[in-house]
């Protein structure tokens, strides 16, 4: 059995809301399931789920930036804390033997504490960095949209001017015209 227009309209609704569409149908068109109003309805329809899965997708794409953003810091904060984690154990392990090398393992751990202390620096450096970034995106896309509006007021009023300019420049030809016209005519009717 084909599928009419009207089934598609149908799908998903109810079986009163299917009884209803019919007896509208049958109003309008004496049943025609291939008429004007039901491609109207299933054309509107349409355009409503449309436009319903506008502020959807945006908000799925906000999700999936915070996400992102999220995932990131996340992961930064793992790698800084496993790497503190195999410092701090490292430096244990040393402690222990430090029985002939006490200096050379001292300057070790001075050394791994300031390692780790600009690793730590670069961490807050990059969080900042990161925080940084959003708000830069973020007035970045508010210029953007900005220097669009006033992009399209320059370009409105530019093509204003542009309209006068050709109204302007018509005119002058048809005050020439007549010009030349009275200019013709005064010397053939003299």
């Amino acid at each position: 059995m084909d599928r009419t227009e009207f089934d598609v309209l149908c799908e998903g609704a109810s079986a009163e809301e299917t009884r209803l569409l019919s007896k509208l149908l049958a109003e309008w068109c004496d049943g025609d399931e291939r008429s004007f109003p039901v491609h109207l309805a299933l054309l509107t329809r349409v355009q409503w789920r449309a436009a319903a899965s506008v502020p959807r997708s945006i908000d799925q794409s906000r999700e999936i930036l915070e996400r992102t953003f999220s995932e990131h810091r996340q992961h930064i904060v793992g790698l800084v804390k496993s790497f503190e984690q195999a410092t701090e154990a490292k430096l244990q392990a040393l402690e222990k033997s430090q029985t002939a090398q006490a200096r050379q393992a001292g300057e070790s751990v001075e050394t791994l504490r300031s390692q780790l202390a600009e690793v730590r620096a670069v961490a807050r450096l990059m969080e900042g960095d990161l925080r940084t970034g959003a708000e830069e995106w973020h007035r970045a896309h508010q210029q953007f949209e900005t220097e669009r509006r006033e992009l399209d007021t320059a370009l409105a009023a530019m093509n204003q001017y542009w309209d006068i300019q050709q109204l302007v420049f018509t005119g002058l030809l048809l005050l020439a015209a007549c010009g030349i016209g009275l200019l013709i005519g005064h010397f053939v009717w003299r």
